[in-house]
C-alpha cells in the first residue's frame, strides 16, 4: 500500500468518527425531539401502522411526496437515530469511493469525504434528529459511482446496478430528481469533449429506466411532478448522443445542437416549474437555503475551487468524469433555492473542486530542497488542511448545537431583539398534554389548527388515538379556508361548523389549538399583567423615552391570512389606521375582531391562567371573555427573550393553548 492510500484511508476513518462525533455525541440532550418539519413527518410515519392509516390523516392529500416519507423510515426495523447513522454512514462511504473511483486517488478523496463530512448542512440532514428519507441518498451517489465505473469498464450488467440503485434512491428520497438534471448535464457537457458512442446512450437509458419504480411505488402522480424535470434532462442528451452517433460532424456542430437542445430543455423545464411542479413538495421542509451556513468553509473556497479544477490536468481529456463536478456545483448554486435538500447534492460535487485545490496548495509547497524550508511548509500544510476541517467543524457545532425548530415556533423574528430565555418548548409541553387529553379520552379526534403546526402534532402524538387533523399544509385550499372561517367565527358558528365536520369525519371530539404571544412587565417585580404581543423597542419620543411597540405573533399575526382564506377584508377584523408599524396591525382589533373565536379562546385561556389580560392596540381596559362549549384542555406558555425599552423591563412569552370541544354534547346546536 502506497503512501496515499494509506493517508486516504486514514482520513476516511477520521470522516466517520469526525461525523459520529458530531451528529450523536455532541449536545445528546435534543437528538429525541425532531428538528425540520420533514422529520416530524418521519416521526409520524414510523409510528403508523400501516400506508392507508398513515395517509388517513391527511384527508386524501397523501401525496407521493409524503409516501416517500413513509416508505423511507418503514423497510428497516432499527430506530430513527440508528436510521440517521447508517444514513451518514452510508453517505460519507459512497462519497469516497466515488471519488476514488474518479480521480483514482485516495488522498484527495479522503481529504474532500472530510470537507464533506463535517460541513454544516451535511450535519443538519444527518443529525439524529432529522431522520428520514435522506438516509437514503447514498444510493443516488452509487448510481453516479457505478456510472462512471461502467463508462470505464464497459460491462453492461453495472448498468442493471445503477437502475436499481437509483430507483431505490427516487422511491426512498425525493431529492434525488437533482442527480438526474446534474448527470443529464454532464453528459451533454460530455458530448462536447469526446465523439459520442453506444456506452453514452445505454449509460442514459440505465437511469432513465430507474423512474419505472417510484412511478409504480408512489402512484401515477408522481409521473406528473418533479420528476418531469429529471427525465428532460436525461432525455435531452440521450437524444443528442443518438442523432451525432452516426455522423458526429465537425465540433461546431455537435456544439450548437447541444446548446439549442440545452435551451429547449431549460425553457421547458422553467414553464413546468412556473406551473407549479413542486407544489406539495417544498411545504414539507422547515429549513431553507442560506449558502454561508450550510457549505461553511466550502463555501469560502467554492470559486477557488472550480478555477483550479478547470485549469488543473487531472482529469484532462476525459468526458463524463471531467464534467460532472462542475456541473454538479453551478447548479448547486440555484436548485437549492428551489429543493432545501440539494445541498446535499451540491455539496457532494463542491468538496473535491475545495479538496484539490487545498492539496494542491500543501503538494505546490513541499517541493523545495532545503530542509528547514520543507519543514516549515509542511507545518504550514498541516495547518492549511486541518484548518479546513477545523472551520467546517466550528460552523457545524453551531448547527447541532441551535434549539430545534419547535423551540423558535412562530418567534424566530423577535428572537435577537433581546436576551434569549429559550429554554423550554410551549408547544412540546403543550402537545404533551394533547396526547395525556386523548388517552384519557380515547376514540376519533380531530385536531383544528393553522395548518403548518399540524407536522408537530402528527408527529408527536405518533398515531395515538385515530387523530386527524382538519389542513396541513398539503391539503387543497378548501381545508385551510374552513380552518380560518372556524378560528375567525365567533363561538356558536364555529360550533356548527365543527359540528357538520365531524359529522363527515366521523370524529366524536374536536380539539384547537391556537398560539400567540404576550408580555409581562417586570419592572418593580413580575407583574400579572398580560399584553398581547411581543414587546419590542420602538420609536423615542421628543423627551428621550423609547416606546414599546407590541409585535402580533402566532394565529393572533395571522389574522390577515385569515381572512383573506374567507374572501374577507382584513379591515372587517381590524382598525388598520391603529398600528404604528405592520407587526401591530393584527392586534388592532375591531369589534368584530374581539368577537371571533380566535380573540375570545386566546383571553379566555390566559385569564384562567392567572393573568390580567390586556390588547393596548384595541382597548385600554382589561379583557374578559367566556365560552360556552368549547373547554380549556392547557395553556402552556414559555418565556422566550427580556427586552428593556427606556426604564422598563419586560419578559415576552409563547403560549399554546389547547380547547377540547365534545361534539356529541352539543346536539342542541344545529
Amino acid at each position: 500500500m502506497n503512501a496515499r492510500l494509506v493517508a486516504g484511508i486514514a482520513l476516511l476513518i477520521t470522516s466517520v468518527t469526525l461525523y459520529i462525533y458530531l451528529a450523536f455525541m455532541f449536545n445528546p440532550v435534543q437528538h429525541n425531539i425532531p428538528d425540520d418539519a420533514v422529520a416530524w413527518i418521519a416521526s409520524y410515519a414510523k409510528a403508523s401502522s400501516s400506508l392507508e392509516d398513515y395517509c388517513g390523516a391527511f384527508h386524501g392529500a397523501c401525496t407521493w411526496v409524503l409516501k416517500t416519507v413513509y416508505y423511507a423510515v418503514n423497510p428497516l426495523s432499527v430506530q430513527p437515530s440508528e436510521l440517521a447513522l447508517m444514513g451518514g454512514v452510508s453517505f460519507i462511504l459512497s462519497a469516497f469511493l466515488l471519488y476514488f473511483l474518479i480521480f483514482k486517488d485516495a488522498l484527495i478523496a479522503g481529504f474532500s469525504t472530510a470537507l464533506l463530512s463535517s460541513s454544516p448542512v451535511f450535519i443538519y440532514w444527518f443529525k439524529p434528529s432529522n431522520h428520514g428519507f435522506s438516509a437514503w441518498f447514498f444510493t443516488g451517489l452509487l448510481a453516479i459511482a457505478l456510472t462512471a465505473l461502467y463508462l470505464s469498464t464497459r460491462r453492461k450488467m453495472i448498468l442493471v446496478a445503477v437502475s436499481i440503485a437509483y430507483g431505490l434512491a427516487l422511491t426512498l428520497y425525493p431529492g434525488a430528481w437533482v442527480l438526474s438534471v446534474v448527470t443529464g448535464i454532464a453528459f451533454l457537457l460530455a458530448l462536447l469533449y469526446e465523439r459520442p458512442s453506444p456506452i453514452h446512450v445505454y449509460s442514459l437509458i440505465a437511469w432513465l429506466a430507474a423512474y419505472v419504480a417510484p412511478v409504480f411505488l408512489l402512484g401515477t402522480s408522481y409521473s406528473t411532478s418533479i420528476c418531469v424535470l429529471g427525465i428532460i434532462w436525461l432525455a435531452t442528451p440521450a437524444v443528442l448522443a443518438g442523432l451525432l452517433y452516426r455522423s458526429p460532424g465537425k465540433a461546431s456542430v455537435r456544439f450548437f445542437t447541444a446548446f439549442f437542445l440545452t435551451v429547449f430543455s431549460m425553457l421547458l423545464s422553467i414553464y413546468l416549474l412556473k406551473t407549479g411542479l413542486l407544489t406539495g413538495y417544498m411545504e414539507i421542509f422547515t429549513r431553507r437555503f442560506n449558502p454561508v451556513i450550510d457549505y461553511g468553509i466550502l463555501g469560502i473556497f467554492s470559486l477557488m475551487g472550480l478555477i483550479v479544477y478547470s485549469r488543473g490536468e487531472i482529469l484532462a481529456g476525459r468526458g463524463f468524469d471531467r464534467t460532472i463536478f462542475p456541473a454538479g456545483f453551478l447548479l448547486g448554486l440555484i436548485l437549492p433555492y428551489v429543493d432545501p435538500t440539494s445541498t446535499l447534492t451540491s455539496l457532494v460535487f463542491l468538496a473535491p473542486l475545495v479538496g484539490i485545490t487545498l492539496v494542491s496548495v500543501v503538494a505546490s509547497s513541499l517541493i523545495v530542497e532545503n530542509f528547514r524550508r520543507k519543514i516549515l511548509f509542511a507545518t504550514l500544510s498541516i495547518i492549511i488542511l486541518t484548518g479546513g476541517v477545523g472551520a467546517n467543524v466550528a460552523y457545524s457545532v453551531s448547527i447541532v448545537a441551535a434549539k430545534p425548530s419547535i423551540y423558535l415556533a412562530d418567534m424566530d423574528l423577535y428572537i435577537g431583539i433581546g436576551e434569549k430565555l429559550l429554554n423550554e418548548s410551549a408547544w412540546a409541553s403543550a402537545l404533551e398534554a394533547l396526547k395525556a387529553d386523548l388517552s384519557r379520552s380515547g376514540g376519533n379526534a380531530l385536531v383544528v389548527s393553522y395548518w403548518d403546526y399540524s407536522w408537530w402534532i402528527l408527529g408527536y402524538l405518533g398515531g395515538e388515538g385515530e387523530v386527524k387533523v382538519l389542513s396541513s399544509p398539503l391539503s387543497d385550499v378548501g381545508y385551510k379556508r374552513l380552518a380560518s372561517w372556524v378560528l375567525l367565527s365567533d363561538e356558536l358558528t364555529a360550533v356548527k361548523i365543527l359540528k357538520n365536520i365531524s359529522e363527515t369525519t366521523g370524529v366524536s371530539t374536536v380539539y384547537l389549538v391556537v398560539s400567540t404571544a404576550f408580555s409581562l412587565s417586570l419592572t418593580g417585580g413580575k407583574s400579572n399583567n398580560a399584553y398581547l404581543g411581543a414587546v419590542v423597542p420602538g420609536a423615542t419620543t421628543q423627551y428621550g423615552m423609547q416606546l414599546p411597540y407590541y409585535a402580533a405573533a402566532g394565529d393572533l399575526y395571522r389574522l390577515p391570512l385569515y381572512s383573506s382564506l374567507i374572501n374577507k377584508s382584513y379591515s372587517e377584523f381590524i382598525n388598520t389606521g391603529v398600528g404604528r408599524i405592520a407587526y401591530e396591525v393584527p392586534l388592532a382589533w375591531s369589534t368584530r375582531g374581539s368577537e371571533t373565536l380566535l380573540a375570545t379562546v386566546v383571553v379566555d385561556g390566559l385569564s384562567k391562567s392567572g393573568f390580567n389580560v390586556y390588547n393596548v392596540l384595541y382597548s385600554p381596559s382589561r379583557l374578559s371573555s367566556t365560552l360556552k362549549y368549547f373547554e380549556l384542555v392547557n395553556v402552556s406558555a414559555k418565556p422566550v427573550y427580556s427586552v428593556a425599552v427606556s426604564f422598563y423591563l419586560y419578559e415576552v412569552n409563547y403560549a399554546v393553548l389547547i380547547y377540547r370541544l365534545n361534539v356529541n354534547g352539543v346536539s342542541e346546536v344545529v
